[in-house]
C-alpha cells in the first residue's frame, strides 16, 4: 500500500439487522480512519419461501460492490477490505474471485445457508409452505454455498466461528473455512468455545476495529 492511500471497508451486515442498530461498530471503524460502505439484508430474504431471493441479494450486492470499487479507484482509493457478519459473511465470500481488489477482510460467522434457514422456525415454515425440504434447498443454493473462490494467495483474512454454533453447526462452518483455506490465503482462525451463532457475531461486531486493524496491518506488510 502506498503511503496515504485511502482505506475502504465494505461492511456486510447480519441477517435481519438494520444498519441503524449497528451504529456502534460503524462509528468505531470510521473513527479509526476507514471509509465504510454498508449493506443490510432484511428478513424478507428468507421469509417469502422463495430461494431465489438469496440469489438476487447476492447478485445485486455483487453488482453494487463492483461498481463502487470501480468508482472509488477513479477517485484515488487503492485499499479495499471487508467485514462480513453471518449472512453478510456468506454473501461476501461469493465475491472473492470477482473482486480481486479485496486484499484483506474478516468473516464473522458463516457456514451452510440452508442449514441456518432450517434452524429458524419461522423461516423454515415459509420454505416448507412452498414445498421445500432441506435437501432441496441445499440443491438450489449449491453454487453459492460452494462458489469458485479463485486464487486467494497473498490475501489476509480473519475467519471467526464457534464450537457452540447450532445455527450453521461447527461442522459446516469448518467446511466453509477449509474451502477458503484451500484457496491459499493467509488466515487467522478464531474459534469460540461455547458461544452460539448470534453471540459470536455480536461479540465480534463489538471488536470490529481491533479485527480490521489487525488484518489490515498484515496486508500492508506484503
Amino acid at each position: 500500500m502506498k503511503p496515504g492511500a485511502k482505506q475502504v471497508v465494505f461492511f456486510f451486515g447480519p441477517y435481519g439487522v438494520p444498519m441503524s442498530k449497528l451504529w456502534l461498530p460503524l462509528r468505531s471503524l470510521r473513527r479509526a480512519g476507514y471509509s465504510v460502505i454498508t449493506y443490510e439484508y432484511p428478513k424478507a430474504i428468507f421469509r417469502t419461501g422463495d430461494p431465489k431471493q438469496l440469489l438476487i441479494a447476492i447478485d445485486e450486492t455483487r453488482q453494487h460492490v463492483r461498481s463502487a470499487i470501480d468508482d472509488l479507484k477513479k477517485q484515488g482509493y487503492t485499499d479495499f477490505g471487508f467485514f462480513g457478519s453471518s449472512l453478510g459473511a456468506f454473501i461476501v465470500y461469493n465475491y472473492f474471485k470477482a473482486t480481486p481488489e479485496f486484499g484483506w477482510g474478516v468473516l464473522n460467522g458463516g457456514g451452510d445457508a440452508a442449514e441456518a434457514v432450517w434452524s429458524f422456525q419461522s423461516e423454515r415454515r415459509h420454505f416448507e409452505a412452498t414445498g421445500y425440504t432441506l435437501p432441496k434447498l441445499r440443491k438450489v443454493w449449491h453454487n453459492v454455498q460452494y462458489p469458485d473462490l479463485g486464487d486467494l494467495t497473498g490475501k489476509n483474512f480473519i475467519l471467526i466461528s464457534s464450537h457452540g454454533d447450532t445455527t450453521t453447526t461447527v461442522e459446516n462452518a469448518l467446511k466453509t473455512r477449509d474451502q477458503i483455506l484451500n484457496a491459499g490465503p493467509n488466515a487467522e482462525i478464531i474459534m469460540h468455545k461455547r458461544l452460539n451463532h448470534v453471540p459470536t457475531v455480536a461479540v465480534n461486531l463489538l471488536r470490529v476495529r481491533k479485527h480490521v486493524r489487525k488484518v489490515h496491518a498484515k496486508s500492508m506488510l506484503r
